[in-house]
């Protein structure tokens, strides 16, 4: 559930270049991210479909967060379904 987690946090900044929680102090930060609070209207760079898979990953409650396989059926990951057989293929 925490690689479920981090997952979200990455996927929000690489895509963004913003971290997802964002505050004016340390404390406020903590607040953000213990109540999953975390900016993704009109943020650029995040589809509709980003925003669905990266709000799934960051539940607050960990039992309520998807599994890798439920991840990898995401319509987010759609578009990769061609490449990735590319990646992964042995020379």
């Amino acid at each position: 559930a925490n690689d479920i987690w981090s997952l979200g946090c990455l996927l929000y900044q690489f895509l963004t270049g913003l971290l997802p929680f964002r505050g004016g102090s340390d404390y406020l930060i903590f607040r953000m991210s213990t109540e999953a609070r975390f900016k993704t209207e009109g943020v650029h760079g995040l589809s509709p479909e980003a925003t669905s898979l990266i709000t799934r990953c960051l539940q607050v409650d960990p039992e309520a967060r998807p599994t890798i396989e439920e991840l990898l059926q995401d319509p987010f990951f759609n578009d990769l379904s061609d490449t990735l057989p590319e990646l992964t293929a042995e020379e």
